[in-house]
């Protein structure tokens, strides 16, 4: 797995072992035509490799200081909740600390001694970057509003709605007073993909949309129903107040008064799936000329399967489909087609397989979702004996 790529202020990524193998006398005519074009690229780029010639040249004495540096630097990039382990270090592999570059001005030398003490900081310095709590929201004149993390933000909507963005609940809408269905006013709130946003409606139903999503809701609801329209994957907890509450998608609607629900449409699924916490919902499928419901019971999942127009019901382990909301990935006996694909809108990267077969290995487990994709990709290795390789936003899936 080639992962040694390294993003410079004001550079562009160049492989570290091709510099590494350049100054060692071993570099292959492919890897010294990308090095001199890289070179050739800016003349920052060109200082940058003089200072590591330079400083491969000091010696060893002149070197006796980094290790308390390094020491320092480690020790601040170590997490409390867990360490990074990696099986298959090469030997030869050269690792670059901006960080410590800029605070110190000290270049390491890549020694294999070192290489080896420092190898497991690579990945998470090339780390795809997992985004929380961000999104972007449309209100009702058509304003778009990027909601990050850690950000007070106050939208007056032209219905009159004040909107207030907080840490505790996201999005929360403070003005509840119904109003007459031909005069309601809509805002979207949308999620990238590695992104997840937290939304209190008017009514105080919460609903926490995942990644890759879209919700379309009144700013205020209507005298006779509360009804909101998704794309993606939402989980809600409804608040009762004697108005149904309806999740419309396409041609499914799920009508409920009050209760804990997952709601799973991606477009790219063959099914869009409704599963129960508690309460009691209603699904309703009006497709094709064919109209037909069904009732869930708590620990119940109904499929609307839309190529088919199948709609049908079965007993799930609920927290199977709802523990993205706690931030882990939960699977069991599931497909690794299907992991996957769940894991390639979180980190937001396209899935090849060399081999179909491949596609159809069994797995169980749980991860956390916002590890470093590093140790996402090895728990996966490791648990379905496959090997999985990462180039920017492309992972291929291969037999070890």
């Amino acid at each position: 797995m080639n992962t040694n790529y390294f993003l410079f202020k004001g550079m562009q990524k160049i492989d570290w072992e091709i510099i590494y193998r350049k100054v060692n006398g071993s570099i292959s005519k492919q890897d010294e035509l990308k090095l001199e074009n890289w070179l050739q690229d800016s003349e920052s780029h060109r200082d940058y490799y003089q200072k590591v010639i330079q400083f491969y040249e000091k010696s060893e004495e002149e070197l006796q200081e980094v290790p308390d540096h390094l020491d320092q630097f480690i020790s601040r990039l170590q997490t409390k909740r867990r360490r990074l382990f990696i099986d298959r270090v090469q030997s030869y592999a050269a690792v670059i600390m901006l960080p410590l570059l800029v605070a110190t001005g000290v270049f390491l030398k890549s020694t294999i001694e070192k290489n080896e003490q420092l190898a497991k900081l690579t990945k998470s310095q090339l780390e795809m970057p997992v985004i929380k709590n961000q999104a972007v929201l449309i209100t009702s004149n058509g304003e778009t509003h990027e909601l990050k993390a850690d950000e007070f933000l106050q939208i007056n909507d032209q219905s009159g709605v004040v909107i207030r963005r907080n840490n505790e609940s996201g999005l929360k809408y403070e003005n509840t007073a119904s109003v007459a269905n031909e005069q309601l006013a809509y805002n979207t709130l949308k999620t990238a993909k590695g992104g997840e946003y937290q939304l209190e409606l008017a009514d105080g139903t919460m609903v926490h949309l995942n990644c890759d999503s879209e919700l379309k809701y009144p700013v205020a609801f209507g005298a006779d129903e509360r009804r909101v329209q998704l794309k993606g994957e939402a989980y809600f907890d409804v608040r009762k107040n004697g108005k149904p509450f309806i999740v419309q998608v396409d041609d499914m609607a799920v009508k409920v008064l009050g209760t804990k629900f997952n709601v799973m449409a991606y477009q790219d699924e063959e099914s869009v799936q409704t599963t129960l916490v508690s309460g009691k919902v209603r699904v309703f499928v009006n497709a094709e000329g064919k109209s037909e419901s069904l009732d869930l019971s708590p620990g119940k999942q109904s499929g609307w399967n839309k190529s088919l127009g199948i709609l049908s019901s079965r007993e799930v382990d609920v927290n199977l489909y709802t523990s993205w909301v706690d931030g882990y990935f939960r699977f069991e006996n599931q497909k690794l087609e299907d992991l996957m694909k769940t894991i390639s809108r979180w980190y937001d990267v396209e899935i090849f397989y060399q081999q179909s077969a491949l596609k159809g290995k069994r797995l169980t487990g749980k991860l956390y979702r916002f590890d470093n994709f590093s140790v996402i990709t090895e728990m996966i290795e490791k648990i379905s004996g496959v090997k999985i390789e990462h180039t920017e936003q492309t992972i291929l899936i291969s037999n070890k």
